[in-house]
C-alpha cells in the first residue's frame, strides 16, 4: 500500500485562518484598524513575510483592506452594500423608513430575545453602562450624544445575542441604523414637546430587568422592548 505525503500547511495559511475565525466572531469588527505589522507578526510569534502574505491573501478574499495614509483595516464587507443614496431614501421617504424600522423590529427583538439567554457577565455590564449613559444624556438633553448611546446600546444587544450571522448584519446596519435612530428620535422629541415615549420613558425600571430577563426562572426570557421609539 502507498501513502500520500501529508502536506504541513504553510504559516501563512494558518495565519490566515486565524483572522479569519476572529473576523467571523467579531472580535475584528468592519472598520477595525489592525496593528502595525511589526507588532502583529510578534503577537502572533510569526515572521513579517509570512504575515504580509496571509493579509494580502486576505486582502484578495476581500476581508481586509489597504487604505490611503498607511493601515491595514478589516473592510466593511456587509455595510458596503447600504450605501449614501439609500440612507438618503430612507431619511425622505416614509414608506422606505417605515420598511426600516420593520427590519428593525425582526432583527433587534430576536438579538433582545437570544441576549436574554445567553447573556455574559460582561455582557451584562455593558448593556447596564450604555443603558445608564444613555438615560444620563435624557436627562442632560443631549439628543444627538443619547442617540450615539442608544446604537451601541442595540449593538452591545447583538453581541450579547452571540449569534455571528446576526452581529455582522447588524454591523452591517449600523451606518443607516445611527441614521435612523436620530432621525426617529427627533420626531419624538418635537412632538408636542414630549420626551422619549413608551419603555424609553420607564428607564430605571428597564436597567433593573436586565439581570431578570438574562436568568429567567424555568420559562422563556421576557425581550426589552426597544422599538416603540418611531
Amino acid at each position: 500500500m502507498t501513502y500520500d505525503r501529508v502536506k504541513q500547511p504553510k504559516l501563512s495559511d494558518n495565519i490566515v485562518r486565524q483572522l479569519e475565525e476572529q473576523i467571523l466572531a467579531g472580535i475584528l469588527i468592519p472598520g477595525e484598524r489592525l496593528p502595525p505589522e511589526r507588532d502583529l507578526a510578534a503577537q502572533l510569534d510569526v515572521s513579517r513575510p509570512s504575515l504580509r502574505e496571509a493579509l494580502q491573501k486576505l486582502e484578495t478574499k476581500g476581508l481586509l483592506e489597504t487604505r490611503q495614509g498607511g493601515g491595514t483595516y478589516v473592510a466593511d464587507f456587509v455595510a458596503s452594500t447600504f450605501t449614501d443614496p439609500l440612507t438618503e431614501i430612507l431619511r425622505s421617504n416614509p414608506a422606505a423608513a417605515a420598511d426600516f424600522v420593520e427590519l428593525r423590529r425582526v432583527l433587534e427583538g430576536s438579538a433582545a430575545y437570544w441576549a436574554a439567554l445567553r447573556a455574559t457577565d460582561e455582557d451584562r455590564e455593558l448593556l447596564t453602562a450604555c443603558f445608564e449613559a444613555m438615560e444620563a444624556a435624557h436627562q442632560r438633553g443631549d439628543k444627538e450624544v443619547e442617540a450615539e448611546i442608544d446604537t451601541d446600546f442595540h449593538i452591545a444587544i447583538a453581541e450579547a445575542a452571540h449569534n455571528l450571522v446576526l452581529l455582522h448584519i447588524m454591523h452591517g446596519l449600523v451606518r443607516v441604523l445611527r441614521e435612523g435612530v436620530f432621525y426617529n428620535r427627533l420626531q419624538l422629541y418635537n412632538r408636542q414637546g414630549r420626551g422619549i415615549s413608551c419603555c424609553a420613558s420607564t428607564a430605571p425600571s428597564m436597567t433593573r430587568s436586565l439581570p431578570e430577563i438574562r436568568k429567567p426562572p424555568g420559562r422563556p426570557p421576557a425581550t426589552i422592548c426597544l422599538m416603540c421609539r418611531t
